[in-house]
């Protein structure tokens, strides 16, 4: 006998079938079809960029660089700002702090009018001086810089040796219009070269647009599952 569950589950198995995602990646393999620029390494499952230099003592004598690679330059042409597709000076927070240095991590994508762009995100820093804390993390989409957190927002206790984490955050994005886009993540030092931010991602996706005919099946199953309802009551 069919009833309101069955018809309900199926409903909504057809609109997730139609709104899988084109892809999807978590990190346990790596950084497979990424590009790297600066500190940036997989480790444990997530993606992770530091502002952490391998090449000078940063953080009062901590060694908080994972890939034995210096970030990126800002401002410099072939620096950060080229490898994220923004302008150079773009990555400054504002008049009055200029970006250093930093990491990113992109990749290129083609993707459809309203696909779904998703992702998971925490800033770990030790930038916590009262005034000072401006280092962030962004993502750039499309040419367009998103500001994910500041050293400021980090609100919450960090393992060891970073001082402070925003915590696991999500962030979603809809593609107006189809084509081949850039994305790039990133975490960028500001003021300063020697107090260090970490960016760690996970969760990587975009997702199918759930096309009309899942809406609709999703629609009469919910109604009949309604009206079988009724005619039992």
């Amino acid at each position: 006998m069919i009833t309101r569950h069955t018809l309900s589950a199926l409903a909504l198995a057809l609109c997730s079938a139609g709104a899988s995602a084109a892809f999807s990646d978590d990190f346990t393999s790596g950084l497979s079809g990424w590009t790297a620029g600066g500190d940036v390494v997989a480790a444990g499952g997530v993606a992770v960029l530091t502002t952490a230099s391998a090449t000078f003592e940063d953080d009062i004598g901590e060694s908080l660089n994972l890939s034995g690679t210096d970030p990126l330059i800002v401002g410099d042409a072939g620096g950060l700002e080229d490898f994220a597709g923004v302008a150079i000076g773009s990555l400054d927070p504002d008049i009055e702090a200029n970006a250093t240095e930093g990491s990113a991590l992109r990749r290129s994508f083609a993707v459809q009018a309203g696909e779904r762009f998703s992702f998971d995100w925490n800033l770990a820093t030790l930038d916590t001086a009262p005034g000072l804390a401006k280092d962030y993390a962004f993502v750039v989409i499309e040419g367009q810089r998103f500001d994910l957190g500041r050293a400021a927002d980090a609100q919450q206790a960090a393992a060891s040796p970073y001082a402070a984490q925003t915590g696991w955050m999500h962030f979603e994005y809809v593609f107006a219009q189809a084509g081949n886009v850039n994305i790039a993540f990133g975490v960028v030092d500001v003021t300063d070269y020697s107090v260090s931010s970490r960016l760690s991602l996970d969760n990587v996706s975009i997702s199918a647009v759930p096309e009309p005919h899942a809406y609709a099946l999703l629609l009469a199953g919910l109604g009949l599952a309604g009206f079988a309802a009724r005619r039992r009551a």
